[in-house]
């Protein structure tokens, strides 16, 4: 969290990813977050997993909790459809960066001059 607060001049970040799946992590990430910003929840921690929220803060601070369920069985799927080019991902590309240039993609996705940067290892 201070580390997060550091690099944004106290703000917090705009965004965070949750992607653990540890309920103590949860409220580390609405304590980074800027006001107005987002928290969305992609780790899955069990279904007895308790995290602890603070009602007020998100309320005070106008704060978006939001869950996140991927489809990881889709994947492969989608995957092979690439592969065997019935599916072309050109379209899709609209802007890719070098791993060294991974600052300039998200300045490009948060401008929103550019709608899917993808970053090539």
């Amino acid at each position: 969290v201070e580390a997060i607060r550091d690099e944004t001049g106290g703000r917090g970040a705009e965004c965070i990813y949750e992607c653990a799946g540890s309920p103590s992590v949860v409220p580390q990430a609405l304590d980074a977050v800027a006001r107005g910003g987002v928290v969305a929840l992609l780790g899955l921690a069990g279904r007895e997993a308790i995290a602890e929220v603070p009602p007020d803060r998100l309320t005070l601070d106008e704060l978006t909790l939001m869950g996140i369920r991927s489809s990881p069985n889709g994947y492969p799927r989608t995957i092979s459809l690439f592969a065997s080019g019935s599916i072309d991902p050109g379209p899709l590309v609209a802007d890719t960066y070098e791993l060294e240039d991974v600052g300039r993609a998200i300045a490009v996705l948060a401008n929103r001059t550019s709608l899917r940067p993808i970053v090539v290892p």
